[in-house]
């Protein structure tokens, strides 16, 4: 018996009436009505008792020893994009699903079409084009130089139509562009609510396991820089990748979620006429060639982004406030993590950084969420403030805790490693067996010390 319930698009609530404000998040009009071929809910919840015993058919599936799985060697598949294959941990593992989300316009098509045309070059590829027209796909191809004789095209955006292709090509690897133009007949609502994204998600998830198929799947992100829709879709695939945009032309690839390698790796590109070439040198893209003092507010650090070091430039400036309250510019860094640093710098130091606006920046656009940079942060805005110009090329490291003690970091060596490669040949960070012989070391145990620690750089 074909019935219908009503389903938030916003937190995926169900209930069997449309409601004016979902009681869960608050949203107002947001239930979309949804087919179901189950029974009423009154049914739906004697079968929930009921699934605690065996159905008529107790499946005969047999249990196999974790020994007894076999692992093939050629699990991998190596694109060639070298910044790429780290993200993802050393090249695409066969038969996984990849959820790729981004900003419009950042190029997540160009980089699929890229991908896709790599792997080509072996593998059957299947494009399946859910935004775009034929004409629009086959431009982009060839204004990035690819070999459009090694892709194949499919067009649509029902679901019942995709799987189908699925299951007559067999291709050994898919580009589905994108999750939120899908739709599926079975439910009554539009694309990119949260009951068609979940169902499509789960329905392709399904073919892609049965089939074998490596899969990337495209999807949009919403005002608050997440995979729009809802996090079932993340759950269901191996790998989710976030495609940001940096300064300029630089692109950063970031794993959030990664079943067979690092899940904060990042590869880093830079965007030109032929699409996304890897950056070799990550720190280079980061760094800021200037000659002589560092100005005030200038800091450097060492951040660790997966199994690799990028050494980058913390700025901060301090001006009048403009209002009675102190306000707090910052979308690099957390602005939480810059409104806690302030709060134990002020405590430790007594600067009375109440009146004034802080903008923090990071060079090259990076996001940073490493613990280590609190210290470096705090040392920015302190010489912010008091006008201080540091002369000794010199990298910082260490996070804080609430009363102003400086925390040991991990990967101190290939910090310093890293920051030795730029130039850098001073280094700022509590005492530890791990320093460098080609790095001088000065020790930093509390941020009440800071004061005389900036006067023998300076």
């Amino acid at each position: 018996m074909i019935t219908s319930h009503y389903v938030c698009r916003k937190c995926g609530r169900v209930e069997g009436t449309s409601l004016e404000i979902c009681p869960t998040c608050g949203s107002k009009d947001s239930f979309d009505r949804a087919l179901c071929s189950n029974s009423g809910m009154g049914e739906r919840s004697v079968l929930r008792e009921r699934r605690s015993y065996p159905s008529q058919t107790i499946s005969s599936e047999p249990i196999k020893k974790l020994s007894d799985v076999k692992v093939t060697e050629t699990l991998r598949y190596e694109i060639g994009l070298s910044e790429f294959d780290r993200v993802l941990g050393g090249g695409l593992m066969k038969g996984s699903s990849v959820l790729l989300g981004g900003e419009p316009g950042i190029g997540k098509s160009t980089l699929m079409m890229q991908v896709l045309d790599a792997l080509a070059q072996k593998h059957n590829a299947l494009y399946i084009s859910g935004e775009e027209t034929d004409v629009q796909v086959k431009l982009r191809s060839e204004r990035l130089g690819l070999n459009a004789e090694r892709i194949n095209l499919f067009s649509s955006t029902k679901l019942s139509a995709i799987v189908d292709v699925l299951w007559r090509e067999r291709p050994d690897v898919v580009v589905i562009d994108s999750l939120q133009t899908l739709s599926t007949s079975d439910i009554d609502s539009a694309p990119g609510t949260q009951s068609q994204v979940k169902a499509c998600m789960a329905a392709l998830t399904d073919t892609i396991k049965l089939l074998g198929i490596t899969a990337f799947v495209i999807a949009h992100i919403n005002k608050d820089g997440a995979i729009a829709g809802p996090k079932f879709a993340e759950h269901l695939v191996d790998t989710v990748l976030y495609f940001e945009s940096a300064e300029g032309l630089l692109r950063i690839v970031r794993a959030t979620k990664n079943r067979y390698g690092s899940s904060d790796e990042v590869g880093v590109f830079v965007m030109g006429e032929k699409g996304l070439s890897c950056v070799d040198d990550p720190s280079l893209a980061f760094a800021v060639e200037r000659e002589g003092d560092i100005p005030p507010g200038i800091v450097n650090t060492a951040v660790i982004e997966g199994t690799r070091a990028l050494f980058v430039e913390i700025q901060v400036l301090c001006t009048p406030a403009k209002s009675q309250n102190r306000r707090i510019y910052s979308d690099k860094i957390d602005s939480s993590v810059v409104q806690r640093v302030v709060a134990i710098l002020e405590n430790q130091t007594g600067l009375n950084l109440g009146f004034s606006d802080i903008y923090v920046n990071v060079a090259g656009g990076m996001h940073l969420t490493d613990p280590a940079i609190e210290l470096p942060l705090a040392v920015a805005i302190y010489t912010a403030y008091t006008g201080d110009s540091l002369k000794k090329k010199t990298a910082f490291y260490g996070e804080l805790t609430l009363r102003g003690e400086v925390r040991k970091v991990s990967f101190l060596s290939k910090r310093n490693r890293s920051a030795i490669s730029m130039g850098f040949n001073t280094g700022v960070y509590p005492h530890s067996s791990e320093g460098d012989e080609d790095m001088e070391h000065i020790s930093l145990q509390n941020l009440k010390d800071i004061t005389n620690v900036i006067k023998k750089l300076c």
